[in-house]
């Protein structure tokens, strides 16, 4: 179960990163960073016009953050999910569980792990 706190902080965050971007930043995956800190987080931020939804009215499978966007209000997180391993978060995407991708999700899994850059960002400061 995720607490308050940390989904209140995810908010913020998602705020700050919009306004620092200057972009709409959908959704973003929530990976525990390699080093194992705590509030150290993998972000993949996906930007994308307002008319560009998922046909499907699923979660995104390539970011990890349970949400349904609507494009008038993009500030909501209904729930998130933390995978336990980056390998894990990984896997959970390539597999892809039957669901078919949309366009920034396929652009993921055509990406070598190799090369994927993900921002390393401190929820602990949006608290």
């Amino acid at each position: 179960m995720v607490k308050e706190s940390l989904v209140n902080a995810l908010k913020a965050l998602f705020v700050s990163l919009r306004e620092q971007k200057g972009a709409i930043v959908d959704r973003a995956a929530l990976v525990p960073a390699y080093d194992g800190a705590v509030a150290g987080l993998y972000i993949l931020t996906v930007s994308m016009p307002d008319n560009n939804t998922c046909s499907n009215k699923i979660e995104c499978l390539i970011l990890g953050v349970h949400e349904y966007m609507e494009v008038e209000d993009r500030k909501s997180i209904a729930g998130v999910r933390v995978f336990n391993t980056a390998d894990e978060f990984d896997y959970y995407i390539r597999t892809g569980y039957g669901y078919e991708h949309c366009e920034p999700c396929m652009q993921y899994m055509q990406t070598p792990r190799a090369e994927l850059r993900p921002e390393i960002i401190s929820v602990a400061e949006y608290a």
